[in-house]
């Protein structure tokens, strides 16, 4: 070999890697993230997806595979544009492929093509729930000395429902304390407790848990584990305070500590500038089925009245809700006893709830105590007297059949359908039994009561 080509061809060589390696950089930083798992019925879930394949990555396309023996069977992206390129999908076996035609077909490396470093979002189906399962993406970057990079998420579940832990009506206290109760609405590393504050008229309130002894963090929002309008850290000294103009509603205090690892107890505060008026003084509000008009009868009266412009009747929904059912026109200003009355007409057999909601000429407005009222079969089993409703402790109940099959089993079902508590009371009619709900949280719970062939479920709201 010649002096010539012995210093030539090493520089040629040279040149041929270097400018290789200077059009093709390998995928440096791929990223995939999994959210917004959904159950869409038939044994099939859906699930957002976002793969970014990095600098210069995945030239030739990827491909997406579903663990935990998981298949996809749909994506709602049929095809994926980048610069003018386009990657057309196709699922065979389970896995989803994007694949960009080749620009230079025959070649032993790809030319830049410039499929650098996009985003892509999509959301995919699959035949079973993915929550936990691993999701990889597998790209193939031509001119890179790594041909093939892989790279995996897990697939989050859906966030846990918001359970509030406590129930102010109006300012006031609320005592209590993190430790044990999770990490519920996932605003920061840390168990919380959720107080919910139901407020009856405009003001500026303050929020504060300021006699505490530990780091705090508040959080106010509208909704249970809703985005923030308002959150303080150190708003007198560790301890946190929120002063906010609210209007009246309903709203949420999340109670977390500033480091993952500390748990402590509180004393919520919650004050106003002015006190609530309450415009109207309500001497009593009941009702029992009428057979004469085949529905429940409502009764209640005031004894003062105060800018009093409306009363809504409410009764609870299938879904634990209460939805207005009705509308009775209040009489303004009044120092003399008034009585109202409201036929509900659609009344099925078993229990309904009620309550007033009472609104005043500017707006403002509070709520009644919650009314019960049975309609029964001659088969059901005749539990009255349950009270008191909404419960802190315990509540009452009496049984008032003449005879009974088997003794009494009563469940207590939650607002998620989880039954939470079950007892066995005996066979004795006439009586008056006794059950603790002090250990449950503030909610809507359905009380079943079964003897037998016989049952009865009743609603019962626990606020402690």
């Amino acid at each position: 070999m010649s002096k010539l080509r012995q210093i030539i061809l090493p520089f040629f060589l040279f040149l041929l890697v270097f400018s290789v390696s200077e059009a093709y950089a390998c995928d440096t930083s791929p990223v995939i993230t999994a959210a917004n798992t959904v159950d869409i019925g038939g044994g099939f879930y859906t699930v957002d997806l976002t793969v970014c394949i990095g600098t210069d990555g995945s030239q030739d396309g990827f491909d997406l595979t579903m663990g935990c023996g998981l298949n996809i069977t749909a994506t709602s992206a049929a095809s994926l544009t980048n610069g003018g390129n386009v990657a057309v999908s196709s699922i065979a076996g389970g896995v989803l492929s994007y694949v960009y035609t080749p620009v230079a077909v025959g070649s032993w490396w790809e030319p830049d093509d410039g499929i650098s470093g996009p985003c892509f979002n999509m959301t995919l189906t699959v035949d079973g729930d993915p929550a936990g399962c691993t999701v990889t993406t597998t790209g193939v970057n031509d001119g890179c000395l790594i041909i093939v990079t892989s790279w995996a998420t897990t697939v989050a579940g859906p966030p846990p429902a918001c359970n509030v832990d406590y129930v102010m009506s109006g300012t006031g206290s609320q005592a209590g304390s993190t430790a044990g109760g999770g990490d519920n609405c996932t605003l920061r590393a840390s168990q919380d407790q959720i107080v919910q504050v139901d407020l009856a008229c405009n003001d500026t309130y303050t929020f504060d848990i300021c006699g505490s002894t530990w780091d705090t963090y508040l959080y106010l929002s509208t909704t249970c584990c809703g985005p923030s309008i308002a959150s303080n850290d150190d708003g007198c000294g560790l301890q946190s305070s929120i002063t906010q103009v609210l209007a009246a509603g309903t709203y949420y205090i999340t109670i977390e500590a500033f480091s993952s690892g500390t748990t402590g107890s509180f004393t919520l505060n919650v004050a106003g500038t002015s006190p609530c008026f309450l415009p109207v003084e309500l001497s009593y509000f009941y009702g029992d089925y009428d057979e004469k008009i085949d529905g429940n009868l409502l009764h209640w009266a005031t004894s003062s009245e105060f800018e009093n412009d409306y009363f809504i009747v409410e009764k609870i929904n299938s879904n634990n809700h209460f939805e207005p059912i009705g509308q009775v026109l209040g009489n303004g200003n009044s120092q003399e006893t008034i009585r109202y009355a409201f036929e509900d007409l659609n009344v099925e057999d078993g229990t309904s709830y009620y309550r007033l909601t009472q609104v005043d000429f500017s707006g403002g407005y509070e709520y009644s105590d919650i009314v019960a009222i049975t309609r029964l079969d001659s088969d059901d089993l005749l539990i009255t007297n349950l009270s008191p409703n909404p419960a802190g402790t315990n509540f009452l109940f009496k049984v008032e059949n003449d005879e009974l099959e088997e003794p009494i089993t009563i469940q207590i079902v939650d607002f998620y359908g989880r039954v939470v508590r079950t007892e066995e009371i005996g066979e004795k009619l006439n009586a008056q039994y006794s059950v603790d709900v002090s250990t449950l949280a503030s909610g809507i719970y359905s009380i079943q009561f079964t003897s037998g062939s016989r049952s009865n479920t009743q609603k019962l709201s626990v606020v402690h």
